[in-house]
């Protein structure tokens, strides 16, 4: 039986964007007072997770690399991160409904996203991803994901506060990790088909 074999993972399309933006600025509001739609979300790319039922489970956002710059580059040199002739892209804003949080056979939905964002970028030939997080247990779930602290570019942000910038090689990653033998490694960087990846 597959992973998820009731979930699909998807880039959204027509109206699941517009669910999927409006479902995150009522959980955002919710949870961190704050909606977290921004002039971004016109052209950024919104990834999700749906069930059977066609219900959005989980979305997070990839910003057009063509769009930069980005809000954090009003705090952070980009390319001093990844260097010259790079693709740099941010992403950002992942959430799940809380009612799914809370079931244990969603435990690994957070993988799966971060999976189906992996497969979006080697797709479309982005290098580097760049986020910015200001929640301890985010920053650790991601660094188990292979981001790293970009330590000397924390900032503070006049509404999310003291701010942790992580970075992904994204190039370096399969070599860097092609002896691995962490099951989380190989399940992010397989490239082996899943229907349940069918439409990235």
């Amino acid at each position: 039986m597959s992973l998820f074999s009731d979930i699909r993972f998807k880039l959204a399309s027509g109206s699941e964007r517009d669910q999927a933006i409006m479902m995150r600025g009522e959980i955002y509001e919710k949870e961190l007072g704050h909606h977290g739609v921004d002039d971004f979300d016109t052209t950024a790319y919104q990834l999700i997770a749906m069930d059977k039922n066609g219900e959005i489970l989980a979305a997070t956002r990839i910003l057009d690399p063509n769009c930069r710059p980005f809000e954090i580059e009003k705090f952070v040199a980009l390319d001093t991160i990844a260097g010259p002739n790079r693709v740099i892209t941010q992403i950002g804003g992942l959430w799940i409904r809380s009612a799914e949080r809370r079931i244990q056979s969603r435990a690994l939905l957070p993988l799966g996203m971060l999976k189906l964002a992996f497969l979006f970028a080697r797709r479309r030939g982005i290098t580097d991803f760049v986020m910015r997080t200001h929640i301890t247990a985010l920053r650790r779930f991601y660094e188990r994901g292979f981001f790293r602290e970009v330590k000397h570019l924390a900032f503070t942000h006049p509404i999310w506060g003291q701010v942790y910038v992580m970075h992904l090689d994204l190039l370096n990653l399969s070599e860097h990790h092609k002896a691995q033998h962490d099951p989380i490694a190989r399940f992010l960087l397989s490239d082996v088909p899943m229907d349940a990846y069918a439409d990235v």
